[in-house]
């Protein structure tokens, strides 16, 4: 945005050059805005579901779904508009879209909709900003220490309570995944479930194992063949298993919010150790990097884990980070002068647990590479300017989080803004016996 005119930025670019000296020489380069966000945004979601599940695939089933249910609601004039809505509302921001739902009814019903949200959560889109932890001392008391939240672009991506005080307690950041956030207590230790663009959040009941001071934990949603209006997710977690003489043996528990209960699996993985700020969800499973240069791969509906070694030759030399892109594990290998992106084989053509080379480039000694998920794009973490730099492989434009933002940081948690709505456990449910449905309930507008 320019902070005089108050329109977007314009950028032109660059020619390509024919030096091999710097591989984004050619790239357009975007500063996100430092206006602040307007104050009349809205945060409330309108669930205009009656509480029935339709599995609708989000491309081929879409014109049956909106032929079969949308058309005889509207004229053929409003027919063409909304088919036009459907097909490009979804690949714009969270924010954008909350303010559009006042442009008229239909545009409401439209962006309110399950069917609507969901499609907008399963489209790839830039990284919205990062999560980062404020130093000790900054306003949480001693010792504690409150999650801080950097857009990309202010004026798109920021959030209205960026340090997550509508929760009950100071929390730590722990995963993230398509919107949602699993957050940690400072003092409780109990988990939390949330999205901070529309102020959803839910109390996790606590698990059955004692899972230490920092689990590696990641963030998981069903992935069907076909999706349902309702998102459902799994908080995954593993956790080094005390006692028995034995360092670096690792146990698993996995989280159901449509079962609304934990579920201790019975497997165990002896890692060296687990890193617990490596997580990453693709394909309903959840990935960690580890200290033995492999990769873990757990399946919470299958119970069983798998170790991968991660792609590359020169281990000893290469710098490496796991992400999500475009609903797949990736992997991005830096090497002095290059660097590799591989993404793992999800079945068909290609072969499932295999790592494929989608992308590689050459110049100038890279920076350290970050988690990423969303769409296409890359994040690294330079040093000598202490600032994040999200590069683009398809469009090839360079953001860049300012220096003040990202100093003192080094830990990064990527986030990509989405309206899903936070299912949480039914009130009354109708057997006591039998396990609680789970619900939605309606967005507050305030937190």
């Amino acid at each position: 945005m320019d902070p005089a005119t108050g329109g977007e930025t314009s950028v032109r670019p660059r020619m390509r050059s024919s030096s091999t000296d710097s591989f984004f020489s050619d790239w357009v380069v975007v500063d996100g805005s430092d206006d602040a966000p307007s104050s009349d945004q809205e945060s409330d979601v309108y669930d205009d579901s009656d509480g029935d599940e339709m599995e609708v695939d989000q491309d081929r089933d879409f014109d049956r779904y909106f032929d079969e249910i949308l058309v005889p609601m509207s004229s053929v004039n409003e027919e063409m508009s909304l088919r036009v809505l459907y097909r490009v509302l979804p690949y714009l921001p969270a924010k954008s879209l909350l303010r559009l739902r006042c442009v008229s009814r239909k545009w409401n019903e439209c962006i309110s909709g399950q069917f609507f949200i969901n499609s907008h959560s399963l489209h790839p889109h830039p990284i919205s900003g990062l999560f980062l932890h404020c130093p000790t001392g900054a306003g949480a008391g001693d010792g504690d220490e409150l999650p801080a939240y950097a857009p990309f672009d202010r004026a798109a991506d920021d959030l209205p309570d960026p340090s997550l005080s509508f929760l009950p307690e100071p929390v730590a950041v722990a995963a993230s995944a398509r919107g949602l956030l699993c957050c940690r207590g400072r003092a409780s230790g109990g988990y939390y479930v949330c999205n901070p663009t529309i102020f959803a959040w839910a109390a996790l009941p606590p698990p059955v194992n004692d899972h230490g001071a920092d689990p590696a934990v990641a963030l998981v949603f069903d992935e069907p063949g076909v999706y349902n209006f309702h998102a459902d997710y799994r908080v995954v977690c593993a956790y080094p298993i005390a006692g028995g003489g034995c360092d670096g043996i690792y146990g698993f528990e996995t989280f159901s919010s449509a079962a609304w209960k934990w579920a201790a699996s019975g497997e165990i993985c002896p890692a060296e150790r687990i890193l617990a700020g490596s997580g990453v969800t693709a394909g309903g499973k959840a990935y960690w990097r580890t200290t033995t240069e492999e990769v873990v791969e757990f399946d919470p509906v299958g119970d069983a884990w798998t170790a991968i070694s991660r792609p590359g030759e020169d281990l000893d030399l290469m710098v490496w980070e796991l992400g999500e892109m475009e609903g797949r594990v990736s992997c991005t290998c830096v090497e002095k002068g290059s660097v590799t992106v591989w993404v793992m084989g999800n079945g068909g053509w290609e072969e499932a647990g295999e790592w494929y080379r989608v992308w590689s480039g050459s110049g100038e000694e890279w920076p350290r590479p970050l988690r990423s998920q969303g769409g296409r794009e890359l994040l690294f973490w330079e040093a000598e300017g202490r600032s994040v730099v999200a590069r683009d492989l398809e469009g090839r434009v360079t953001r860049t989080l300012r220096e003040d933002t990202t100093a003192f940081y080094t830990d990064f948690l990527p986030y990509v803004s989405t309206l899903v709505q936070v299912r949480r456990q039914a009130t009354n449910p109708t057997n006591e016996n039998a396990n609680p449905e789970a619900t939605v309930d309606p967005i507050q507008s305030d937190p």
